[in-house]
């Protein structure tokens, strides 16, 4: 393993490995979701506050006024500067995704509906998943979501079957776009009113997607994998390849706003969450592969094996002990010439949390650890 870059920051938390984290604005402080409630910590690994909510915290959010906001498996809390409860509104049904801020209040995303609240945690209207993808869904994943103005989009599939739609959610709840049933695994924002979204079909068939909200789709590709639109409208994304034996790494491909590749670079690993652009004008993302067994199968190391959004949901809901057997590989490379640097690997581990670009560092998660990379 590459010697550990002497200007990293590695902050010692109790983070459950999975979840939304948050920095302060002055990235001095990371908040993070615990076994135990809420947890903030200094960038010398000194707990500045803890709050104990009395059950696992699955994700953490900010409210539009600022205020902190952390989601359990059955509750939404309120919470002061300094860590005090403030307010708690149970939850109608089990809370599976951190939350989001909305207009003045939240969007809650539980198992089997989103439902929205105002800022005195009063419902505004609540949506079932089963109006979008069938009585028969008992429980459901979201691959991601956001807001704007006008609604929510949410990628969401079925827990048990990986078949889902990406949706888009009208002010009053009401379905304004979905795509077609698909075993979708990422979708991201492009424009405002146009998404990309990527499916993974077994055996080893990857798609990706362009559509607008008017129902429109603008370009489709034979690969697909999870990205971000940079400031110029182009993508970058991190794609699986479909053809053996290619499939054990991934690839970085920038695209032009019409969906055609204007440069590639091989990397190592998988990835699971989209490329983050820093204050370097720089995209860094983050890989893993799991280390040669021998007991093994081939399959267990395709592209598709582990899906990183289910093992990420896995860990964050605690429905598995996740075992800590993957290398991790750090990334940085410049927009216009994509031959990637791996600027740092670690083991036993893998990277849940998706990368956040601060102003002076970009954060990733490993184990319970937050670490930083200087971008200056």
């Amino acid at each position: 393993m590459a010697e550990e870059p002497h200007d990293l920051l590695r902050i010692r938390t109790d983070y459950i490995g999975a979840g939304r984290y948050l920095l302060s604005e002055d990235e001095a402080t990371v908040i993070v979701n615990t076994d135990y409630g809420v947890q903030a910590v200094d960038r010398s690994s000194h707990e500045r506050w803890q709050s104990d909510l009395g059950e696992r915290c699955l994700g953490l959010g900010r409210r539009s006024d600022g205020r902190l906001i952390a989601h359990t498996l059955h509750a939404v809390y309120e919470i002061a500067d300094d860590g005090e409860v403030v307010r708690v509104n149970p939850a109608a049904g089990e809370i599976a995704y951190s939350p989001l801020a909305w207009q003045d209040g939240l969007v809650v995303i539980t198992l089997r509906h989103v439902v929205a609240l105002d800022a005195d945690g009063k419902t505004r209207w609540t949506f079932a998943f089963a109006d979008a993808l069938g009585e028969s869904v008992r429980a459901v994943m979201i691959v991601n979501a956001w807001t704007t103005e006008d609604g929510v989009f949410l990628g969401a599939v079925d827990y048990n079957t990986g078949i889902g739609r990406v949706i888009f959610l009208g002010t009053e709840g009401e379905i304004g776009w979905q795509s077609e049933v698909a075993p979708i695994t990422d979708v991201f924002p492009v424009d405002d009113d146009e998404i990309v979204y990527t499916l993974s079909q077994f055996p080893l068939r990857f798609e990706t997607h362009r559509m607008g909200l008017d129902g429109r789709k603008r370009w489709s590709l034979d690969y697909g994998g999870t990205g971000v639109m940079l400031p110029d409208r182009r993508i970058a994304m991190l794609v699986g390849n479909n053809e053996s034996p290619k499939w054990d790494d991934w690839e970085l491909r920038v695209l032009n706003h019409g969906g055609v590749r204007e440069s590639s670079a091989k990397l190592k690993g998988h990835f699971g969450h989209a490329p983050v652009l820093a204050t370097d004008d720089a995209l860094w993302f983050v890989g893993f592969f799991k280390p040669f067994d021998p007991t093994a199968t081939r399959l267990d190391y395709t592209s598709l094996t582990p899906l990183p959004r289910f093992l990420s949901f896995d860990h964050q809901m605690g429905h598995k002990a996740q075992p800590h057997q993957y290398l991790v590989y750090y990334f940085r490379t410049a927009v216009d010439d994509p031959v990637p640097t791996t600027v740092f690997e670690d083991r036993d581990s893998i990277a849940f949390g998706p990368p956040v670009a601060g102003a002076e560092y970009v954060w990733f998660s490993h184990n319970r650890d937050v670490i930083g990379f200087p971008t200056g």
